[in-house]
């Protein structure tokens, strides 16, 4: 099995994982899907994101998370500007919020 193989098989694999989960009815899940809402509206600073998600009563350590697994899952991407880090969904991204 080749790398390209493989890194598709393990994408493929965490974006149905994430589909499950935020199908659900945890907490885990009303942060992902508040994330993934929150991006699909524009890019965000990662600073916002966590404000925000704070204020909603999640840790900074719970919503890290949330976004490694969506990273993990080639659905955003962090953009650095000047000393400004941003978080977006990418085109995967966009179709998967679609999706779910």
């Amino acid at each position: 099995m080749n790398n390209s193989c493989h890194l598709n098989d393990y994408t493929t694999k965490r974006r149905e994982s994430l589909k499950v989960d935020i199908r659900g009815t945890n907490e885990s899940a009303a942060l992902l899907s508040f994330v993934i809402y929150l991006l699909n509206l524009d890019k965000k600073e990662l600073s916002t994101i966590l404000r925000v998600c704070s204020r909603q009563g999640y840790t900074p350590t719970d919503t890290k998370y949330a976004l490694r697994r969506l990273v993990q899952a080639n659905l955003i991407e962090y953009v650095h500007h000047r000393l400004t880090i941003y978080v977006q969904l990418n085109d995967a991204g966009r179709q998967f919020f679609g999706e779910v």
